[in-house]
C-alpha cells in the first residue's frame, strides 16, 4: 500500500464507551466496551482498525488536530472580548450611577464571565476528533475494501458498525457534518453490491 504499517499500535483500554480511535501519531485505541460488543469477533476488530489506521494515514486526525487548535484560540479570544467588554460595562455602569458600587453588578458580570469560559471550553471539548463526513466514509470506503482485499469477507466491517447501534443516529440529520451508522452501512452496502472488487 506504499505505507509504514510500523508506525501503527493497537491498545485496548479501559471504558464504557463502545469507541475507538486513532491518535495523529499511529496509536489505536479501542475501548473495552467495544471490544466487548464485537464478542472477539477479529474480523470485525480488523475492520476497525483498517477504518481507524485509514484516518491515520489520511492525516485526518492531524487535520482535526490543527482545527481543535484553531478552534480553541478562537474561543479564547471571544471570551477574552467578552471578560473585557464586560469590565468595561461594569466599570461604566458603576460611574453611570455616580461612581457607587454594587456588589449584586459585579456578582453578575463574574456569573456571565464564568458561563462564557465554561461554554467556550465545552465547545472545543466537544469539537475534539469528530472527524468530518467525508473523512468518515473515506475511511469507511478503505475499511470495506482492505478486507475485501485480504480475502476477509468486507460484510464485517459493516457488522461492526451495526453493532455500535443507531441509538446515536438521532442525534443527526441530513445537515450535520458527521453520517450516521445507517447511512454509512447503506452506504457500504450499496459500494459493495454495485462496485465488487475484481
Amino acid at each position: 500500500m506504499g505505507v509504514n504499517g510500523e508506525r501503527i499500535r493497537v491498545h485496548f483500554i479501559q471504558g464504557d464507551q463502545p469507541n475507538a480511535f486513532c491518535t495523529p501519531g499511529g496509536d489505536i485505541y479501542i475501548y473495552t466496551a467495544l471490544a466487548q460488543k464485537l464478542t472477539g469477533d477479529w474480523p470485525m476488530i480488523y475492520g476497525v482498525c483498517a477504518h481507524e489506521a485509514a484516518h491515520y494515514y489520511l492525516k485526518h486526525s492531524a487535520r482535526q488536530k490543527w482545527a481543535d487548535y484553531r478552534r480553541q484560540k478562537k474561543n479564547k479570544i471571544i471570551a477574552g472580548v467578552a471578560l473585557g467588554v464586560s469590565a468595561a460595562a461594569l466599570t461604566a455602569t458603576s460611574v453611570a450611577v455616580g461612581g457607587s458600587y454594587s456588589p449584586n453588578m459585579a456578582g453578575n458580570v463574574i456569573d456571565m464571565c464564568s458561563d462564557v469560559l465554561a461554554i467556550s471550553t465545552l465547545d472545543s471539548n466537544l469539537y475534539h476528533f469528530k472527524f468530518s463526513r467525508e473523512e468518515e466514509l473515506e475511511a469507511d470506503i478503505i475499511a470495506y475494501r482492505f478486507l475485501e482485499f485480504v480475502g476477509v469477507d468486507p460484510a464485517n466491517y459493516i457488522r461492526a458498525l451495526e453493532t455500535l447501534g443507531t441509538e446515536s443516529d438521532a442525534f443527526y440529520n441530513k445537515w450535520s457534518d458527521h453520517p450516521t451508522i445507517t447511512f454509512r452501512t447503506d452506504f457500504l452496502t450499496y459500494l459493495g453490491e454495485k462496485y465488487p472488487m475484481k
